[in-house]
């Protein structure tokens, strides 16, 4: 689904127009960000994350009056997620290193990156303690 997006947009110019509670694969990088943004407290079934991921879009669609996929915000989560592994759960440098992605990948403006980076690192801490032996 991911490719035929991107291929449609390198077709077409837009993202292809997908159900938004279409379901999203879900990898140790969504579980980790979903556990460290709170949106979940303990590591439960894949709907539980994509529920929550679903709840988040909904949220952001009604804010931005945008029509998003919820591929498209899956995308980003994981770049994030990949972000904080490689921070290796510390929340300072995650922090750090997501403001800067999204500051200089994504185009958001300094207040909402810190913003974004603090709220997805609320409770780092319990990712660091779950996925302590995985840390690289």
């Amino acid at each position: 689904m991911k490719a035929f997006d991107i291929s449609h947009l390198i077709c077409f110019g837009d993202y292809a127009r997908f159900p938004w509670d279409i379901p999203i694969p879900v990898d140790f990088h969504i579980k980790n960000v979903t556990i460290s943004s709170g949106l979940l407290r303990h590591y439960e079934s894949d709907d539980s994350f994509r529920r929550a991921w679903t709840y988040v879009l909904k949220e952001l669609k009604e804010k931005t009056g945008r029509n998003i996929s919820l591929l498209r915000l899956d995308s980003v989560v994981w770049q994030l997620g990949k972000i904080m592994y490689v921070a290796k759960y510390e929340r300072k440098a995650s922090m750090e290193k997501i403001k800067r992605y999204m500051i200089e990948k994504i185009g958001v403006n300094m207040e909402l990156a810190k913003r974004i980076a603090e709220e997805l690192t609320l409770n780092i801490d319990k990712v660091a303690i779950t996925n302590n032996s995985s840390v690289v």
